[in-house]
C-alpha cells in the first residue's frame, strides 16, 4: 500500500478517535440511499446542537474504536455506516429521532451515551430526555412520588380514625 494513503488513512482514524473521546454521545446509523442534500441537512441541525456526523471506511471506524475503547459498537459496524457524536449526552437523540422518522433510509444500529451502550430501544427512549438535568429531575419525581403517596395514605387513615378526647 502507498505510504501517502497509509498516512492519510491513519489521520483519519486520529480525526474519528479524536471525535469519539470527545463526545457525550455516540450513535452509529445506517444511512444507505439518502442524498447529500439530505444528509447535509442533518448535519447542519446536528452541528448547531453540539453534534457531528461522521462518514469513513468500517476498517477505519474499528481503528479509532478500538483505540478509544467505546465498547460494543465495533459490532455494529456492517453495511454503510456513519458515526454520529454529540457534545452533550442527549442533546442530539430527539435530532437524530425525527430525522429517522422522516427517513426511513436512515436506522439506528446503538450507540453509546454518557459511557452507556444502548440498543435502537434505549435511544430512542432518551431521546425524550432534554438534558442530565431535566433526567435528574424526571428520576427525583419517579422516586418522590411514592413516598408522597405513602404519605397522602397515612394522611388519609389518620383521618378516619375517632379522635380520642384529651
Amino acid at each position: 500500500m502507498n505510504q501517502s494513503i497509509l498516512e492519510q488513512k491513519k489521520a483519519e482514524a486520529a480525526r474519528i478517535e479524536d471525535a469519539l473521546h470527545t463526545a457525550q454521545s455516540v450513535v452509529v446509523v445506517t444511512y444507505h440511499n439518502l442524498d447529500v442534500k439530505t444528509i447535509n441537512g442533518l448535519r447542519k441541525s446536528l452541528k448547531e446542537n453540539g453534534g457531528k456526523f461522521e462518514v469513513a471506511k468500517n476498517t477505519i471506524m474499528r481503528r479509532a474504536l478500538d483505540e478509544d475503547s467505546v465498547g460494543g459498537l465495533d459490532s455494529l459496524l456492517k453495511g454503510p455506516n456513519a458515526i454520529i457524536t454529540g457534545s452533550e449526552e442527549t442533546k442530539i437523540l430527539p435530532i437524530i429521532l425525527k430525522f429517522v422518522k422522516k427517513n426511513k433510509d436512515m436506522e439506528i444500529k446503538g450507540g453509546v451515551i454518557g459511557g452507556v451502550y444502548c440498543d435502537p430501544d434505549k435511544i430512542k427512549a432518551l431521546s425524550g430526555v432534554k438534558d442530565k438535568e431535566a433526567a435528574l429531575s424526571m428520576l427525583v419525581g419517579a422516586l418522590s412520588a411514592p413516598v408522597t403517596q405513602f404519605a397522602c395514605a397515612l394522611k388519609a387513615y389518620a383521618d378516619s380514625l375517632p379522635k380520642q378526647a384529651a
